[in-house]
């Protein structure tokens, strides 16, 4: 394959239905050439015999996601991915035309150059940004860092925290069907203190620390929630302390409604709290801009509910495309109550997809895979507490 010096010709829009709602491509300078870019707006794409330099800057998916859909008929054996990693300096592939023994693409990386060795000339519909739930099931580990007592997370570094929960979420893959099993980690980022402290009554994760959570699921192709205890502080303030995160588009966010206990004028711990429709409405519109401006998939906000006070007013949610209502039923206890509960909260009209929440310490008997995949409708997410 030469890419060096590769022409790169023939990026016009094509005619079609579809091509009049698509945005022009726009190019951008490279090592390599001229690149374009594959952002968030662009949906088709006319792809030319050669080296085709193209900088993906849409969010993060699978390699199969990005270029599966591409067919050059009887010359589809021919059609090759390749990438150039700058600090080791070494090349990795995928599609039919790689050799075997190359090192093989897993993931199509934001701001990342990508070059399609194409045997044919073809117009390449690209993906749509699709919801994480699409076709996979995520599995989680909850926690904060170093205290196992709240959680699983607890008991591993940020790298150790996920090669444990991957090995969990090999056997929901198993269970599952055509579904992919994706790992998570879930770190409490703003923990609910019996203290008022600035008055928030909240003790928050440093940055830095969150980063290695982030970096750590970026390295293992995993995913992230954010969790926030939110105590007596305003969830939209708690979580625009979380942008540069939240850009990710890996990185989602869950807020705790049982520890929101200012409406009763009372410490998180001593009450039961709630969060209403309109601070959960107010996250949505603010996570609905993030993912437009970034070009990423939907957002989950996962939303933690084991009694009907903690979620007040949720049919009055707004219906926002960008985000994902993820009802967690979180509760402890043993199957029969896990399950009834399941059904009244998780399974909800205002729960776009069903949750729920596994305690190894608490729940007598733990619900297995194979149980938790027999429920009337499986959960999209499972997290490990």
């Amino acid at each position: 394959m030469a890419l060096i010096g590769a022409a790169l010709v023939g990026f016009t829009q094509v005619g079609s239905a579809e091509a009049a709602v698509c945005t022009a491509p726009r190019t951008t300078s490279s090592l390599f050439g001229p690149a374009i870019r594959i952002e968030a707006g662009l949906c088709e794409l006319p792809l030319k015999p050669g080296a085709n330099v193209l900088r993906w800057d849409r969010g993060a998916i699978g390699v199969q996601d990005a270029f599966g859909g591409i067919d050059f008929g009887a010359a589809q054996s021919a059609f090759s991915v390749w990438h150039y990693n700058a600090s080791t300096r070494g090349w990795s592939g995928w599609g039919p035309a790689a050799p075997l023994g190359a090192k093989q693409i897993k993931t199509v990386e934001t701001g990342q150059l990508y070059f399609i060795d194409a045997p044919a000339t073809t117009t390449w519909q690209l993906p749509a940004n699709a919801s994480i739930f699409a076709d996979a099931q995520v599995i989680s580990f909850y926690g904060f860092p170093g205290i196992p007592f709240m959680g699983a997370l607890g008991q591993y570094s940020p790298a150790g925290a996920i090669a444990a929960v991957e090995q969990l979420a090999a056997q929901y893959d198993a269970l599952n069907g055509d579904l992919e099993a994706i790992a998570a980690v879930h770190p409490i980022v703003a923990v609910a203190q019996a203290s008022p402290g600035d008055g928030s009554y909240l003790g928050r994760m440093d940055a830095a620390v969150i980063s290695s959570y982030v970096e750590a699921a970026r390295a293992a192709g995993a995913l992230v929630f954010l969790d926030i205890q939110i105590g007596w502080s305003d969830p939209l303030t708690e979580v625009k302390r979380l942008e540069p995160f939240l850009r990710e588009p890996f990185v989602h966010l869950a807020l705790d409604p049982e520890f929101a206990t200012a409406i009763y004028d009372a410490a998180p711990g001593t009450v039961i709290g709630s969060l209403g429709a309109d601070d959960v409405n107010a996250v949505q519109a603010y996570l609905a801009t993030l993912v437009r401006e970034e070009g990423i998939p939907p957002k989950a906000l996962v939303l933690h509910q084991f009694n009907g006070i903690m979620l007040l007013n949720p049919t009055q949610y707004d219906d926002v495309p960008e985000v994902e209502i993820v009802v967690d039923m979180d509760g402890f206890g043993g199957p029969a109550i896990k399950t009834r509960h399941y059904g009244f909260y998780a399974l909800a009209a205002y729960s776009e997809v069903p949750a729920i929440k596994l305690f190894f310490d608490w729940d007598v008997p733990l619900m297995s895979p194979a149980t938790i995949q027999g429920l009337s409708t499986a959960p999209g997410l499972v997290i490990y507490q």
